[in-house]
């Protein structure tokens, strides 16, 4: 996969910043700037646990079988309000 360093911008201080260059772009960087370092940064708005990761963990009070004979709506319903069919073991199915 290829990347394009498009997202180059001149920060506050006045500086060059490159924006996730590529790995092959960091010799010609450092050609240019011998004092240039890969800094990373964390990302705004991200709470430190992935939504993915914790959806995983988040069980509803379905079995498999309730799933898979489930209507559209009902299942519309679990998903909007998951909150309110939440299960109090981890043995059911998880929200995914």
């Amino acid at each position: 996969m290829q990347r394009q360093m498009n997202r180059i911008r001149i920060d506050e201080a006045g500086h060059l910043e490159i924006i996730d260059p590529g790995f092959e772009h960091i010799p010609l960087l450092q050609e240019v700037d011998p004092g240039f370092t890969v800094r990373t940064a964390a990302l705004p708005c991200f709470s430190g646990f992935p939504r993915f990761r914790a959806a995983m963990r988040t069980r509803i009070d379905m079995t498999t079988d309730d799933l898979s004979t489930a209507s559209d709506s009902v299942l519309w319903e679990v998903h909007g309000n998951q909150h309110e069919f939440l299960a109090s073991t981890q043995t059911n199915v998880s929200i995914l």
